[in-house]
């Protein structure tokens, strides 16, 4: 049984559906809907049968389906054709008009359109396979959690004790961090000094979270001995918080907009409040925010390096208790680094089997594209200097393009892009020339392209007599596309790899929106067609 999918475009499901019913007088458009909904992997895309319609048409119109009343069939290959029970020789078509420069530039548009579908879909593809491991990572490391937790917790217990002993450790540490000092306001450095303890305590009631406690002594700006807010995770970020309310004290003060803290028995808001740090415990995270950068800072930074950002703020010299804490806290830090290497041996883990999911998705991609890419070669042949407008359409190629390099590029036929993975994943970028190029021999140049971190390996140019300076030339220093191309480098070994990326990802599957405007985003009917008089004009003046 076949078996469709989002790499298929609309021909190629109508001509499965055609081919399996075998119908004599050809398929009706609500029977090639139903096959295609009956074997469409993962349910069909929205307004299925609204795009099939018109694609029906479409095809017809182009002469690519066949319709028959209300019935749709490929187009008669065979010269002879039985009709009445008489063998008939088919009559010779008609000759078909040449298409106008509008024609020829419509179904670029339709190729294009064609390309961007499949490139969206497999991108789609790709995050869900990430976040398939994504997650099968972060449960496998929320259940291991636990072990790290017992190894820690020596160091922790140890750590604790002896802070209880070093006066205004917290407060101190607290605006030891640059990131988090900047944070407080006047009002709210005076409310520090009767911070006592900062604690970042795991969640036990969720498989991944933890909680901020900051405990104060008794003073004069609230009632609450302790403020708290809890988070909660999944594999996509936070999915749950809460925070302790402050009952703020009857301080005489303003409660206008810039105001620091309100009167007593008020909730605090981020809008009345929105100055203080200490408001952050009772805000509301936005609908669409799956991190929190304060918490992030006290539990990542602040709380595990607590006594280095206390060190490095205070003048005091170092002290027994201080040195013992100091001690205290490398022994954390390597059970800290041992948990991360927990994680990241999880991470290589996964990421194989990543790789192999990933090369099916290309293999699948690379079967649709390229016919479509086919196509795309047949439709531009005879539009003069295709290629050296899209590349200097392109921001980033032009600015390699010298003067030089683009008279040569006048005689470019036609790009490839072959993509092969054997066993890893290689890229082959192919330039091919036509017979009057007065400056090289070569029929075609080809540059081989690994995505591992080998680079690039380039080829030979056989320039002609008198031909070479100022063409980038090997060994003449001239920066040239020709001098990258061949292999020999352009500017920086840096910039070696990051060309052919631009050439593979963009330009390649790009290169019909780069000719049209330069502009991936716009796609307007006006600059299309502005295109195709400057073409036809063109023509006409050759």
């Amino acid at each position: 049984m076949p078996h469709l999918g989002p790499h298929f475009t609309y021909l190629q499901m109508i001509t499965e559906a055609i081919s399996y019913l075998k119908e004599g007088t050809g398929s009706s458009e609500h029977a090639i809907a139903k096959f295609i909904e009956e074997h469409y992997e993962g349910g069909t895309p929205q307004n299925f049968r609204r795009k099939l319609k018109l694609m029906l048409k479409k095809y017809v119109n182009s002469r690519k389906l066949v319709k028959i009343k209300n019935s749709y069939k490929m187009p008669v290959a065979e010269s002879k054709i039985e009709k009445k029970g008489k063998i008939k020789e088919r009559k010779k078509p008609k000759k078909v008009r040449e298409r106008s420069a509008t024609e020829i530039m419509d179904d670029l548009t339709q190729i294009q359109e064609e390309l961007d579908e499949v490139n969206k879909r497999t991108l789609v593809e790709m995050r869900k396979v990430k976040q398939k491991y994504e997650k099968k990572v972060w449960e496998e490391e929320a259940e291991k959690k636990c072990g790290d937790t017992l190894m820690l917790w020596n160091c922790i217990r140890k750590r604790k004790k002896i802070i209880k002993l070093i006066p205004n450790f917290w407060s101190t540490a607290f605006l030891g961090l640059p990131s988090l000092r900047k944070l407080l306001t006047e009002e709210d450095k005076k409310i520090m000094g009767y911070l006592k303890t900062v604690d970042v305590s795991d969640c036990l009631h969720v498989k991944s979270g933890f909680t901020i406690t900051f405990k104060f002594e008794q003073n004069p700006f609230f009632e609450n001995v302790k403020l708290s807010r809890e988070f909660s995770f999944s594999h996509e970020g936070i999915i749950d918080t809460s925070g302790t309310k402050i009952k703020w004290k009857d301080r005489g003060v303003s409660t206008g907009p810039e105001a620091d803290v309100i009167e007593k028995g008020s909730e605090q808001s981020s809008t009345d409040v929105h100055k203080s740090f200490l408001a952050w415990f009772s805000d509301d995270l936005a609908k669409d925010q799956d991190r929190d950068e304060v918490a992030e800072k006290i539990a990542y930074s602040l709380w595990p390096n607590a006594p280095e950002y206390f060190k490095d703020a205070t003048s005091t010299s170092v002290n027994t208790k201080l040195k013992e804490l100091m001690e205290v806290h490398a022994e954390f830090v390597k059970a800290k680094e041992a948990a991360l290497r927990n994680r990241w041996d999880l991470v290589q883990k996964y990421d194989l089997e990543v790789e192999v999911e990933e090369k099916v998705l290309r293999k699948q991609k690379r079967e649709v594209c390229r016919s479509i890419y086919d196509r795309r070669s047949e439709t531009i042949k005879d539009i003069p200097y295709f290629w050296l407008n899209a590349f200097i359409s392109h921001g980033a190629l032009a600015d390699i393009l010298s003067e030089e390099d683009r008279k040569i590029f006048r005689y470019l036929e036609s790009v490839n892009v072959e993509e092969t993975e054997n066993p890893t994943l290689v890229y082959t970028i192919t330039l091919n020339f036509n017979k009057g190029n007065p400056y090289f021999e070569n029929a075609s140049l080809r540059n081989t392209f690994s995505v591992e971190g080998v680079g690039t390996k380039g080829c030979t140019i056989k320039w002609k007599d008198n031909v070479g300076n100022g063409q980038g030339y090997p060994g003449d220093g001239n920066a040239s596309f020709f001098t990258w191309f061949c292999g020999c480098g352009y500017v920086s070994e840096g910039n070696l790899d990051e060309v052919a990326e631009v050439i593979v990802e963009d330009l390649w599957p790009n290169a019909i929106n780069y000719y049209f405007n330069g502009n991936r985003d716009c796609k307007k009917e006006s600059a299309i067609v502005k295109d195709c008089r400057l073409w036809a004009a063109s023509i006409s003046e050759a």
